[in-house]
């Protein structure tokens, strides 16, 4: 549908082109559904675990119809990261996205940029991601439970952040730099050529200097 949901992977790597998809939340600041693929318990095999082969594809298509349907996705870094891991786990590129780390960027240029930060100075809510669940969970649970904090959190700031831009009348900033941001996810599943004998030549000169 068109409805508005906040979307987020917990995978098990920083690398989005290699990262593990643990699972998903999408949802909203009230409700957030998280959606299982991987499990981080010790004794699961390393490979799905939660559905049948059929079953998982039938999912998978299910998310790629929503994640290019007409609905607003709203994420932190996700027109980044959480882009470039549905790229390469559905094979689709996420449209009509609004990314909570642009318009907090435009609206507190100095201040981190962190959900955490955002969070701990918006919300009354407890420091979820003390520990770093999303990289130590234990339990499945547990991973879980940070996702649907990650989605609730982020539906819940992010538009008190574009009202501010809005208000200061930078909302053609805030397109542009949505453009740039998926002009730079490209640049990264491209790559660049490399000269490799310029790059030994300057090697080898520095080396010798050093």
């Amino acid at each position: 549908g068109s409805a508005r949901r906040a979307w987020d992977w917990e995978t098990d790597r920083l690398e989005p082109l290699d990262a593990v998809v643990r699972c998903l939340g999408v949802g909203t600041k009230e409700d957030v559904l998280v959606i299982p693929f991987l499990s981080v318990e010790k004794g699961r095999p390393q490979g799905p675990t939660f559905y049948a082969a059929s079953e998982e594809a039938a999912l998978k298509d299910i998310l790629r119809a929503w994640l290019v349907g007409p609905g607003l996705k709203i994420s932190h870094n996700g027109g980044y990261y959480d882009s470039l891991v549905a790229r390469t786990f559905l094979a689709v590129w996420p449209k009509n996205q609004r990314d909570m780390i642009l318009s907090q960027r435009i609206s507190e240029p100095e201040m981190p940029h962190s959900l955490a930060y955002i969070g701990s100075t918006r919300l009354d809510i407890h420091r979820w991601k003390a520990g770093k669940p999303a990289e130590n969970a234990r339990t499945d649970r547990e991973l879980w439970t940070y996702c649907a904090y990650d989605g609730s959190t982020t539906d819940d700031c992010e538009p008190a952040y574009v009202e501010q831009v809005a208000q200061r009348n930078l909302l053609p900033l805030l397109k542009l730099d949505h453009g740039v941001q998926a002009v730079c996810r490209t640049m990264h599943v491209n790559g660049m050529l490399v000269d490799q004998a310029e790059r030994k030549r300057l090697h080898d000169h520095f080396a010798a200097s050093a």
